[in-house]
């Protein structure tokens, strides 16, 4: 057995992925070099990516090391672990076979948990907890938990006697849950075959259980460096595994320049600021990343709109993808025949050609027809529209437009078409497809199979196996390759690997940046300290350490951190207590700053509405019948229209 070495750390003064690169080659000689004995650990798959271009570029041939995530390297690349939506059902199971008195502290009886979606709506909240517990190698039936939060001994408890049900559920299937192998991993873990040393390439936050497993890797003879990225502080300590110090960062507060800050009143224009930046310094190259979901939306935007390609690294929510947007709303509106859910619908030309087949309906008349049926004759469902369409046998156009649309839904709803059965009947198996849309398919397609195949899901009826459908949709993400000449919108993460002179930060608020830990009522920040997980001292040291860092290597001159005072929906931002860091005497000038009114918005023209809806005034009600008093309060305008 051999000591765990000490962290090594790097420096700002070379890109981060070509000193990893350099430690991966050190000792190493031949051709090609062979480092495919090395596992390297790293923050984001954006990181792997950086040090194999780097690798390559520093040899004549390289046999790849592994590279792995922190929580997926635990897990042994031969093992069959549950699948997402195998998690969700057995959850289900156990909550549905289990009387309700027996969980009543952890789901009070004012839950409701009557439609599939209810049930799935605690199935994913009790995975959510399972997954953050399994940060530090724990379950929910571990003891000291009930302990810990004495408060809520009953909820703990009754959590653990579900867990244990739920995992020999799993392991009873063959496919135990991921954390579990983790656990077990953590404590003696199985030998890497291949594998005689480790590497973790900077990851600023690495969970306890993989530390965990590492010392037990150590003990069993395999070689473990953790390398450290570089922070501005020299003096900025570190533990054994690379993790900055919470109290140090908590007293020794960044100082960010005035100049550095682009602060505007909303996304779209923090978009503009930034690429505007980037497009006039970055010629030697520039970077673009975006902490927070609406400031990648609007990055996106923008890089499109400048006639460029924008491309997420992270990959892109399956959920936003146009085939599981279809899939989705066209579950919903079969299921409440809401025609509101059917109209956004009818703005994808590949649903209206479907639609459309064996009629002569245009998408214009589709639309046209839709917003009538909502606006003019106030037929909120298909029922309502049929009913009218069946009432109204003129030959106006109008009408001929709108009978035509609701036959055409009707035939469609007729069809019975779901899931996969859905995409065949979109997707013409002879049709080429972009690479992008084939990656969606395949992942979709991929999620659609482990619903329909798994064991574990053979008892659920239809109906949830279409609510487990929707609630496996919003989980994937779609990974694909870069486009040629792609403007990447990277991670706050992926910010110490970019090795280009300008960098650009979107989304400097709280919440995002430091990234928030939501506070909840299963593990509070407290609690979450006590067992060595993910809390708001450790998020806060972390986001500083980086970003004291990215000053160090960009300079004032070539790095901008924007913040934008309101979000697309008009909810207000509060701006990261990052931005704050400054001297006393320089405070009042850094929060007028960040606060002042800022000028008009650039991207967001006034909006003006596309026609108005003109009634005449009701007469007045001078007696009402007892029977329609009930409709009268529900909506006095129908009720004068009726």
């Amino acid at each position: 057995m051999t000591d765990l070495k000490p962290p090594l750390h790097l420096d700002h003064a070379r890109p981060l992925a070509d000193q990893v690169a350099a430690h991966l080659l050190q000792g190493r000689e031949g051709v090609p070099v062979d480092l495919s004995d090395t596992l390297v650990i790293v923050p984001t798959a954006g990181a792997a990516r950086a040090i194999r271009v780097a690798l390559a570029a520093a040899t004549q041939g390289v046999l790849s090391p592994t590279f792995r995530l922190p929580m997926e390297a635990l897990l042994p690349t031969d093992s069959t672990t549950a699948a997402p939506v195998e998690r969700l059902a057995a959850w289900v199971q156990v909550l549905r076979r289990t009387p309700r008195s027996r969980f009543a502290a952890l789901v009070p009886p004012a839950v409701k948990l009557s439609a599939p979606e209810d049930w799935l709506g605690v199935a994913t909240r009790l995975i959510e907890v399972c997954d953050t517990l399994g940060e530090a190698g724990l379950s929910p039936a571990d003891g000291q938990l009930a302990t810990l939060c004495a408060a809520d001994a009953a909820r703990w408890t009754e959590f653990g006697k579900l867990y244990e049900d739920y995992d020999s559920l799993l392991q009873g299937a063959g496919r135990p849950d991921p954390n579990s192998l983790r656990r077990a991993q953590a404590t003696k873990p199985l030998p890497l075959p291949g594998i005689r040393r480790i590497v973790v390439a900077a990851v600023p936050d690495l969970p306890s259980v993989v530390a965990s497993w590492l010392e037990a890797l150590e003990k069993q003879g395999v070689t473990c460096q953790v390398l450290c990225a570089p922070s501005g502080a020299v003096d900025a300590p570190v533990d054994r595994w690379g993790r900055p110090d919470p109290e140090w960062w908590l007293t020794h507060r960044v100082q960010v320049p005035e100049e550095v800050l682009v602060v505007e009143n909303d996304t779209a224009s923090e978009a503009v600021a930034l690429i505007d930046f980037a497009a006039k310094h970055g010629g030697e190259g520039f970077g673009l990343v975006s902490a927070a979901p609406e400031t990648t939306a609007a990055m996106e935007a923008e890089v499109a709109r400048r006639g460029a390609v924008p491309y997420l690294p992270e990959g892109r929510p399956l959920r936003q993808t146009e085939p599981a947007t279809i899939i989705t709303a066209w579950d919903d509106f079969r299921r409440t025949g809401r025609l509101r859910t059917l109209r956004p619908l009818l703005q994808l030309p590949l649903f209206l050609r479907l639609l459309s087949e064996g009629t002569d309906l245009s998408g214009a008349d589709a639309s046209t027809a839709c917003d009538r049926l909502l606006a003019e004759k106030l037929c909120t469902t298909l029922e309502a529209a049929a009913a009218w369409s069946r009432a109204d046998q003129s030959a106006k156009p109008d009408a001929v437009v709108i009978r035509r649309f609701v036959d055409a839904v009707q035939a469609l709803v007729a069809r019975d078409l779901q899931g996969q059965a859905l995409l065949a009947a979109l997707y013409a198996p002879d049709e080429p497809a972009e690479a992008h849309t084939a990656a969606e398919l395949e992942t979709l397609v991929e999620a659609l199979d482990e619903a329909d195949t798994s064991p574990l899901l053979a008892e659920f009826s239809p109906d949830w196996r279409e609510a487990l459908h929707r609630g496996l949709l919003m989980s994937r993400r779609v990974f694909t390759a870069a486009p040629e000449d792609a403007v990447e919108i990277h991670g706050w993460l992926e910010a110490p690997w970019i090795a280009a002179p300008v960098l650009c930060v979107a989304g400097c608020r709280e919440g995002a940046l430091p990234s928030g830990v939501r506070e909840d009522a299963f593990l509070p920040d407290a609690i979450r300290e006590k067992l060595g997980l993910p809390c708001q001292k450790t998020r806060y040291a972390r986001d500083a350490c980086i970003l004291s860092g990215l000053l160090a290597m960009h300079g004032s001159g070539h790095l901008r951190l924007g913040c934008s005072r309101f979000r697309p929906e008009g909810e207000p931002n509060r701006p990261s207590r990052l931005l704050f860091g400054c001297t006393e005497e320089e405070l009042p000038a850094r929060v007028e700053k960040i606060f002042q009114p800022a000028p008009t918005s650039r991207r967001l023209p006034a909006a003006r509405p596309a026609w108005k809806l003109h009634l005449d005034p009701p007469p007045p009600v001078a007696s009402i019948r007892v029977t329609g008093f009930k409709h009268y309060l529900e909506c006095p305008l129908r009720f004068c229209l009726s």
